[in-house]
């Protein structure tokens, strides 16, 4: 029989049930859970060479494999009638009446054979008992594609122990160990991770550039976003929600550009003081989140039960300063005590424009703290020890300046030195400064405007004749450094916060 020029064999799909028994068939087809090997069908197709492959969906029982038939590509599993993907797993009961559920046999490691290269559309794949990932390989695999699929009981529902390069849309990943492990150069659109046991997402070091774009990913048992060390990862858009740990968590140097998310309600499970009850969590050098138009909520579970959380919005930890978080456009206001808690104090900090917290600026030449632009960073926290000629030198980076051997030389531009104290005995001070440095030979000279400096009490700072500290500020030969010495002459301990200020 053929339909035009085509023959009915020619415009059938290549559907497993050709190559199953009658009987098998008729228990896929009537008897509610039944588990059904189909190995022996799966390779029989796959040995007549046909690159794609149903499974029915209007089925009762499940499909069965037990990891000795390997699927190479171009072959595709698929399944034309949308799944119906189970948002939450309570045990095998949770996959009846779904659609083509394909389960690892037990007793078995994986679902499919080594080397399987995963294009698998309207599936639901269920790894049984979260003992191995849902990839059975060893080296780093690419081409792999999932659209519209389950993917649920497995260790790692995408991904693998080597890294691993594919491609998932509309999906659903859930009752995983970690629902995404090691992914290299691949994508996630539009797809649900929620209530792993584990992380929802997790990227080692080398495991970079991936993209996950509208994903909702809550309610696992552990971190949202983990990057220990992975780098060039984006999230865009969608939400991310009631993780057990922090939402977000950056490690050893990897990173996180994230925007148009709202993150809610992250530290579930954490407790009281903890360092992970908190939407971002950041530690290790060279470690990185950037946001932009991303939301933080506090809130309790769902049913009005459990703790409000978080506690923060950023913390930071860890043994290393050289740590990088920009913020732009945010309402980082979903917070239960206060917006920023810096165990270990990040070097680069950039706070611009967002509800929640104060601008900031910690990085480059001018900067911002305090409520106040400054030059290089204000030194707070400073200390001048008791004891008359005690001494405290502070640094300050200067590289605003041309250098005449290679360009024109600028006109010099006036700086002040503002130093704000506390004595041991609790009385206020404070003294400003007046300064150029010019540069027009090959080394750099400062300028202090003395006439114009101001202290008070009056007198007790001065760059010379000081009652209580004398003060002299020295700039190096090509102007990239200038040094600040404060030298007690009355022996009274002080609290100091040292700037120079932008005008």
């Amino acid at each position: 029989m053929s339909i035009d020029n085509a023959t009915m064999r020619e415009l059938a799909e290549n559907n497993i049930f050709r190559k199953m028994t009658r009987a098998d068939i008729n228990t896929m087809l009537n008897t509610p859970g039944a588990e059904v090997d189909v190995e022996y069908a799966l390779q029989v197709l796959i040995d007549e060479g046909h690159k794609s492959i149903l499974f029915p969906h209007d089925v009762k029982g499940i499909y069965i494999l037990a990891g000795n038939v390997t699927v190479p590509a171009p072959v595709t599993l698929i399944s034309f009638s949308p799944c119906v993907k189970p948002y939450t797993i309570t045990d095998d009961s949770s996959f009846l009446n779904k659609g083509a559920v394909i389960r690892k046999a037990a007793g078995a490691d994986y679902i499919f054979g080594p080397g399987t290269v995963p294009r698998f559309y309207g599936l639901l794949l269920d790894g049984r008992d979260r003992s191995r990932p849902l990839f059975n390989q060893e080296n780093q695999q690419r081409g792999g594609m999932l659209f519209n699929c389950g993917i649920y009981r497995f260790l790692y529902g995408i991904g693998s122990y080597s890294y691993t390069s594919v491609q998932v849309g509309m999906s659903s990943i859930c009752a995983n160990q970690d629902g995404v492990y090691n992914l290299i150069d691949s994508r996630l659109i539009n797809c649900t991770i929620n209530a792993n046991t584990r992380n929802g997402v997790y990227l080692r070091n080398g495991a970079n550039n991936n993209l996950f774009q509208n994903i909702r990913n809550e309610w696992n048992g552990g971190v949202g976003y983990l990057s220990d060390g992975s780098v060039g990862n984006i999230i865009n858009g969608e939400l991310v929600d009631r993780n057990g740990s922090a939402n977000f968590a950056v490690l050893n140097g990897g990173g996180f550009l994230v925007g148009d998310v709202f993150s809610q309600r992250p530290g579930r499970t954490s407790a009281a003081g903890s360092s992970y009850n908190t939407h971002f969590y950041m530690e290790g050098a060279g470690s990185y989140i950037m946001l932009s138009n991303v939301v933080t909520r506090t809130g309790v579970d769902d049913d009005g039960q459990g703790t409000l959380t978080p506690e923060r919005v950023l913390t930071t930890g860890g043994g290393s300063t050289d740590m990088t978080f920009m913020a732009n456009g945010c309402d980082l206001s979903g917070y239960t005590i206060s917006a920023l808690r810096q165990i270990t104090t990040a070097e680069k900090m950039i706070f611009r424009g967002n509800k929640g917290t104060t601008d900031l600026i910690t990085t480059g030449l001018y900067q911002f703290q305090n409520g106040r632009g400054n030059v290089g960073g204000a030194k707070s926290n400073q200390v001048l020890t008791s004891g008359v000629g005690s001494v405290l030198t502070l640094s300050f980076q200067e590289t605003g300046l041309a250098d005449p051997a290679t360009a024109q030389a600028t006109v010099p531009l006036c700086r002040t030195l503002l130093i704000e104290s506390l004595t041991s005995g609790g009385v206020s001070g404070k003294f400003k400064l007046p300064f150029q440095i010019r540069r027009v030979v090959q080394a750099a000279n400062v300028d202090l405007y003395t006439s114009e400096a101001r202290s008070s009490p009056t007198g007790t700072y001065a760059v010379t004749g000081a009652t209580g500290v004398n003060v002299s500020l020295a700039v190096n030969a090509d102007a990239t450094l200038t040094t600040v010495t404060l030298t007690s002459v009355d022996g009274i301990g002080r609290f100091l916060r040292v700037t120079i200020l932008d005008n």
